[in-house]
């Protein structure tokens, strides 16, 4: 149990396959309404008990190998992208080499980066592995304007810590 004031961070491990969806929690306001809650999921405990819901989606992924979501195509790339974003401690290993040709000019970065948010806990740092498998990701680009000091995290993994990005 928290003591009441204290800052409250909620640790969500989605299975093997999923990934989290929405985090809700029933915080004493004036009409005791839920609240959703935005990563990294923190709320101030108030003097009573507080109920949090969690809403799971399944990922689509071809194969998961262990803890290891198996990408063998750009389209799996972008899922294991919108995973990895909303679970960071996500594990992907590519089977294939990569075109994403299709997606020129999206940002497709793995790690959340606003540049719009002025508060850094906001943003999102990928912390799990991701393995090439001796494989290569081609064609990817974005059209964002580099010159434009608010287009900070342009790279394919915008945002870590303490990840294993290899081969």
């Amino acid at each position: 149990s928290a003591t009441p004031g204290t800052e409250v961070t909620l640790y969500i491990t989605p299975n093997a396959g999923y990934a989290i969806d929405r985090v809700f929690a029933t915080l004493p306001t004036d009409d005791f309404s839920t609240t959703e809650l935005s990563a990294p999921y923190t709320f101030i405990m108030p003097e009573c008990d507080v109920d949090v819901m969690v809403q799971f989606q399944q990922m689509y992924f071809g194969e998961i190998e262990g803890d290891y979501c198996l990408i063998s195509t750009p389209e799996e790339f972008v899922e294991f992208r919108n995973l990895a974003n909303s679970n960071p401690k996500a594990n992907g290993k590519l089977t294939a080499d990569l075109d994403m040709s299709a997606y020129i000019g999206q940002n497709l970065s793995i790690g959340n980066y606003d540049s719009n948010l002025d508060n850094g806990d906001t943003n999102i740092a990928y912390s799990g592995t991701f393995d090439g498998n001796g494989h290569v990701i081609k064609n990817y680009s974005t059209s964002r304007n580099l010159y434009d000091a608010s287009n900070r995290g342009l790279a394919l993994f915008n945002r870590t810590d303490s990840a294993t990005i290899r081969n």
